[in-house]
């Protein structure tokens, strides 16, 4: 893969990833009410918001941040193949951690890299989200879980 592939999967994931998806259905679930960061745990995640807001907007976010890894590297395995996928995949979660247009205060990372891991692997994917039930439903605790 050249370089130039590299670099623009690389940038594309990144802002894939920095996309607001829990302010914006936080702010248009509670008409502007509720700041997800200085709300409960402060993280703009699903988790957070499902507390919140509840399942609706939960599940929302959380399809969201999914989908957020999952378009980044199926972009990215269009432009650079297997390693585009990982390489984009892998800078949306960053972007989604550290987004530039929020001071790079973002959220955890979790369900943007299990999105992305449908394109790296989506058997790992099956696998990883098992666990991830399995241990949700043992403890019944996301933060565990995740």
């Amino acid at each position: 893969m050249r370089r130039t592939t590299v670099a623009g999967a690389a940038m594309l994931g990144y802002l894939i990833g920095t996309f607001p998806t829990a302010d914006l259905v936080a702010r248009r679930a509670s008409g502007g009410r509720v700041d997800l960061r200085r709300s409960g745990s402060g993280n703009p995640g699903g988790a957070n918001t499902l507390k919140l807001l509840g399942r609706r907007a939960g599940y929302t976010v959380m399809a969201g941040d999914i989908g957020k890894g999952a378009v980044a590297s199926g972009v990215g395995a269009m432009v650079g193949g297997p390693a585009g996928a990982h390489l984009a995949g892998s800078a949306s979660v960053i972007g989604h951690c550290f987004p530039v247009w929020l001071r790079f205060k973002g959220g955890k990372g979790v369900a943007t890299g299990f999105g992305a891991l449908v394109a790296f692997d989506p058997l790992i994917w099956v696998l990883a989200g098992a666990v991830w039930l399995g241990v949700l439903a043992a403890f019944r605790m996301v933060s565990l879980a995740s």
